[in-house]
C-alpha cells in the first residue's frame, strides 16, 4: 500500500509561476500584508462559498474567535460538540466565554439534536452561541434540527468548517448556513495559505463587528478609535495571494 503523506503538497509549474509573479507586485507595492490581494482574496472566497462577505485572518482559531467576538460571548457559554478539535474549545476561551461540550450522534459524529434541545430547555446557562462542526467535511443531516433549535431559541450558529470548504447542505454552502463560518487554511486542509483563516457572513452588523475586532476593535469610520475588545488577526499579502 502507498504511504499517504499528509504534508506532500505538490504545487505545478504554472501556479508557482503565477505566485512568483505575484509576489513582485507585493514587493513594489511595499504592503506586505492586509492590501490588495487580501481585499482579491475576501472578494473571491465570498463568492466561493455563495456568502455576502468573507473576511481573512490570520488562522482558523482565529477565524472562530473572531466570529465568537462579534456575538458578544464574554462571561456567557458556548455551546460546542465532543467530536472536535481543540482550537474550537479554545477560540470560545479567548473570546472569553465558557464552553459546555455536549454529546454527538451516531450519523456523522457532529452535535447531537437531541442533547442541544435537552441542553437548552434546561435553561441551566447563558447561552451565547452554538458552534456546530463539519467533521471531515461533512455537514451534517441533523443540522437541519439544530438550526430550528437555535432559530427557536433566537441563538446563533457559528460553523466551525475547517474541513469543508466547498461542502454544501440543502443547495447552500458551508459558511453560509449559520450567523458565521469559520475556516482554516492551514497546510492540511482542502484549500491552504500555509497559515491563515477565513470568517464568512451574510448579515452587515454582524461582518462590521468581525471586520473592527480583526483589527483591534478599531472604529472603521475613524481608524485611530477603537470601539470594543478585538486583536491582531490580519493576514499577510503572501498568504492572501496563495489563497
Amino acid at each position: 500500500m502507498d504511504e499517504v503523506r499528509i504534508f506532500d503538497l505538490q504545487f505545478d509549474r504554472d501556479f508557482r509561476e503565477k505566485f512568483y509573479k505575484g509576489c513582485e507586485k507585493i514587493f513594489d507595492e511595499a504592503y506586505l500584508t492586509d492590501h490588495s490581494f487580501v481585499r482579491e482574496f475576501e472578494t473571491k472566497y465570498a463568492k466561493f462559498c455563495n456568502s455576502k462577505f468573507s473576511l481573512a485572518v490570520s488562522n482558523g482559531t482565529a477565524a472562530i474567535e473572531v466570529a465568537l467576538r462579534a456575538l458578544d460571548v464574554r462571561g456567557k457559554t458556548v455551546i460546542i460538540p465532543t467530536n472536535t478539535f481543540i482550537a474550537t474549545s479554545v477560540a470560545a476561551l479567548n473570546a472569553g466565554a465558557k464552553f459546555k461540550a455536549l454529546d454527538i450522534e451516531n450519523d456523522y459524529f457532529g452535535l447531537c439534536p437531541v442533547a442541544l434541545e435537552k441542553e437548552l430547555e434546561n435553561k441551566k446557562h447563558d447561552i451565547a452561541a452554538v458552534v456546530v462542526v463539519h467533521i471531515g467535511g461533512h455537514i451534517s443531516t441533523h443540522f437541519t434540527k439544530i438550526k430550528e433549535i437555535c432559530d427557536k431559541h433566537a441563538i446563533p450558529i457559528v460553523e466551525d468548517a475547517a474541513h469543508a470548504h466547498g461542502a454544501s447542505f440543502k443547495g447552500k454552502k458551508a459558511g453560509a448556513l449559520g450567523s458565521f463560518g469559520a475556516f482554516s487554511h492551514f497546510m492540511t486542509k482542502v484549500m491552504t495559505t500555509g497559515e491563515g483563516g477565513s470568517v464568512t457572513c451574510n448579515d452587515q452588523r454582524l461582518f462590521d463587528r468581525a471586520y473592527s475586532t480583526r483589527r483591534f476593535g478599531l472604529d472603521p469610520q475613524n481608524t485611530i478609535s477603537h470601539l470594543r475588545e478585538g486583536s491582531n488577526f490580519k493576514m499577510t499579502e503572501f498568504q492572501a495571494l496563495m489563497g
